[in-house]
């Protein structure tokens, strides 16, 4: 061990602790102030300074989603940045490796020097036995516990140090062997914000042509592959930053697996999972909390600083606590007040937020609390998007079936009336279709024109579409009783393994749909059901036009320059505009042509703002 590790040491003692915790509630510019550039003309610290600032800089944009603008979306900045800092993690954590001596009294290549990537007669590094963060870690974390519990306790617990209170007073050989382990798993760490940056920036920016889409099933592998990279971050170091990563992987995991659901028309699922996303947003928030109620507690909080009120779903009820979340911060340096900021988590007075606590639905998850809740963090706020506009889709995709719980229901319990459908921009898909219609189609020849959403039976998996989802009959109906003979005939079909509900039921729930049948309307305005004119004469030209679609996974270019598709047929005289909202899901509008119509131009524009909001560009952007 050279003299200039043991200096890189001891100001890593001296500040790390601090800039961790300052990360930890985002506070970044603290995080910087905390650590000086220069230290006496130490060289190796201006390497370790200099990563902790840009570290600091990069998380502050990260969060802030600054690099999702469109004079950035383009410019791969952010992510040249964690590239860099991964390579400078490496290079400081080997300012701490040990490196043998030539000589017996020789100094080293950083004491003769600085560093040198060069040097290649260097002793292994002593890697720590398996479990040893984790037992590490469970001895801080529960005395953390005790003195949150048992104030009075400090005493008894400072005479009794655990392991990580050891570290700090241990020998200076162990303290670089933990310093260096921490940079090495930084690496890591950078590696995997560089994968999420790359994650936000493809669902940003163009896709490949206009009617390619998005496969959310690679997509949620990946992002599952960056959260079991997470998990290998075990020092200590890391709790708090890789907690906050881990929840905001699952949440987007979470939104991902909602979009796959309504994609496919699973309308159980889709509530499932929308139910499981609002729980993860939830517990999200509750984190968000815990970290600013952590950050309002510190001593070196003003008294403007303190706050009356949460932002949780309730703000009388106490919030989970994670198991000894860590504090970071030596008790040497409790006194050092840092500079005061304007914080990026910052709350609010309100109370409120988009998360109401309902344990069992999805009640008043948009229409009945205001969008600008409390929490202003721009990461949380997009998910919250996400979340908001996954809910529109849902609403528009099952309207039917929603208001058939909602007449049962008063006041409504489930989710707004048609009516009130509105996506996170305000967008209310109803009221602007209705617009449509009464400016460019009369009153009178409302079965001239339908705008509808299509669906794609035959694209999804087998036996995945029943016309009435997974609602029961409303009533049962007795059937008549069995003969011997039937009964002996069920027999044999049994015994021959032909037996199937299908076989009675070609026109019930469980009838396989086929022809034009297969393309059946789950929504239709400003009929509730297409006109009994519009399938036999409307439809046949309709399916080959949704055939004629270029496939949604094709990622080469086509000659096709707008994804909204609009043929004019002459007989019968009418205009068909289509477009694929989801792999099985089209939007289509279709009008014959009474008198003059709406132009091209003003049937894109209605289609493209739906279908970005279908496919929730306007989060994604």
């Amino acid at each position: 061990m050279s003299k200039a590790q043991l200096e890189l040491s001891e100001l890593l003692q001296a500040h790390l602790p601090s800039f961790l915790d300052a990360m930890a509630n985002y506070r970044y510019k603290n995080a910087k102030d905390g650590v000086p550039l220069e230290q006496d003309g130490n060289r190796e610290w201006r390497h370790l300074s200099r990563m902790l600032h840009m570290w600091a800089d990069c998380e502050s944009t990260y969060h802030k989603m600054t690099y999702l603008q469109p004079e950035y979306l383009y410019k791969d900045t952010l992510r040249s940045l964690y590239l860099q800092l991964k390579t400078q993690s490496l290079v400081c954590a080997d300012l701490l490796h040990f490196h043998r001596r030539d000589k017996a009294g020789s100094e080293s290549d950083v004491d003769k020097g600085g560093y040198s990537l060069a040097a290649k007669c260097s002793t292994p590094t002593v890697v720590a036995p398996s479990g040893y963060y984790d037992s590490l870690r469970f001895s801080w974390q529960s005395d953390q516990t005790f003195l949150n519990e048992n104030p009075s306790s400090v005493g008894s617990v400072a005479s009794n140090l655990s392991e990580f209170d050891q570290f700090y007073e241990g020998p200076p050989s162990m303290r670089i062997v933990e310093y260096k382990a921490f940079l090495d798993q930084c690496s890591r760490y950078f590696e995997q914000r560089l994968l999420l940056v790359s994650f936000y920036l493809g669902l940003a920016r163009e896709k490949p042509h206009v009617h390619y889409l998005f496969d959310y099933k690679e997509k949620e592998q990946s992002l599952e592959n960056i959260q079991n990279a997470l998990r290998t971050l075990e020092h200590p170091f890391f709790y708090a930053l890789q907690t906050a990563a881990t929840m905001e992987v699952q949440t987007i995991r979470a939104a991902l697996k909602c979009e796959m659901m309504l994609s496919q028309y699973n309308y159980l699922h889709s509530i499932m999972a929308l139910h499981k996303l609002k729980q993860q947003l939830g517990v999200w928030a509750d984190l968000l909390d815990q970290a600013d109620d952590d950050d309002d507690e510190s001593p070196d909080a003003t008294n403007t600083d303190l706050r009356t009120s949460r932002t949780s779903r309730n703000s009388d009820r106490v919030l989970p606590t994670p198991p000894g979340r860590p504090s970071l911060e030596n008790k040497v340096h409790l006194s050092a007040k840092p500079h005061p900021i304007a914080k990026l988590l910052k709350r609010g007075e309100s109370s409120s937020n988009v998360l109401q606590p309902s344990a069992h639905s999805l009640s008043n998850s948009q229409h009945a609390v205001p969008f600008d809740d409390a929490i202003v963090l721009p990461l949380f706020r997009w998910s919250k998007k996400l979340f908001q506009s996954l809910v529109a889709k849902f609403t528009l995709y099952f309207h039917r079936w929603l208001d058939q719980i909602d007449g049962h229901m008063q006041p409504r319990g489930i989710l707004p009336a048609p009516k009130s459908i509105v996506n996170h921009v305000g967008l209310s898909y109803t009221e602007l279709i209705d617009t449509f219609f009464s400016r460019h189609f009369l009153r009178d020849h409302s079965e001239s024109a339908q705008l509808m959403l299509v669906l794609d039976a035959a694209a999804l998996p087998p036996g995945a579409f029943h016309a009435k989802g997974y609602l029961c009959p409303s009533q049962t109906i007795a059937g008549p009783k069995k003969s011997s003979a039937n009964r002996i005939r069920a027999a044999n079909k049994t015994y021959f393994g032909k037996v199937s509900r299908y076989d009675e039921d070609i026109h019930g729930e469980f009838a396989p749909l086929w022809g034009v049948a297969s393309f059946p309307v789950v929504y239709c305005y400003p009929k509730a059901e297409p006109p009994e004119h519009f399938v036999p004469r409307h439809f046949p030209n309709l399916v080959g036009l949704l055939q004629d679609l270029p496939p949604w996974d094709a990622k080469a270019k086509t000659a096709h320059t707008s994804p909204i598709t609009i043929h004019h047929e002459k007989k019968p005289a009418s205009t068909y505009a289509v477009a694929r909202v989801d792999a099985c899901v089209y939007l289509t509008l279709i009008f014959e042509k009474r008198k003059q119509g709406p132009s091209d131009k003003v049937l894109q524009d209605l289609l493209l703002l739906l279908l970005s909001s279908l496919q929730h560009t306007t989060v994604f952007r």
